[in-house]
């Protein structure tokens, strides 16, 4: 089924492409439920291991957080493994803030993160 509300935003070097991150209409009861109003969530945030530490990862954040304010977004969500210090860094150094943790369909910790100003 094709997700008609998702939207990328993809960085490259002019010889491939060496991150992504995907935003799509959030939904409630993890993305069983309905929509859920002016809630973006962010997905698929990649950058390639070789380029880690050179800012990729914010650069992408920061557009695709960009580009849902233009599509009415007024907020942003996002699940990581908790164990993931690199991008908990990165999302708190964005002005996210930890609201949940669970866990995944695998039994693995994973922590959401919210950010109720796209601004």
């Amino acid at each position: 089924m094709a997700k008609l509300d998702a939207f990328l935003v993809v960085a490259d070097d002019d010889k491939a492409i060496i991150g992504m991150a995907l935003g799509i209409q959030a939904n409630a009861d993890d993305g069983a439920g309905p929509p859920i109003a002016g809630l973006c969530h962010v997905s698929a945030v990649f950058v390639a291991s070789q380029r880690w530490g050179q800012g990729i990862g914010r650069h992408l954040v920061e557009a695709l957080l960009d580009h849902a304010r233009l599509r009415g977004y007024s907020a942003a969500q996002l699940w990581t493994h908790a164990d993931n210090q690199r991008a908990q860094r990165l999302y708190d150094g964005m002005g996210f803030r930890r609201s949940t943790r669970e866990h995944d369909d695998q039994g693995e910790v994973i922590v959401q993160y919210q950010r109720s100003n796209l601004k």
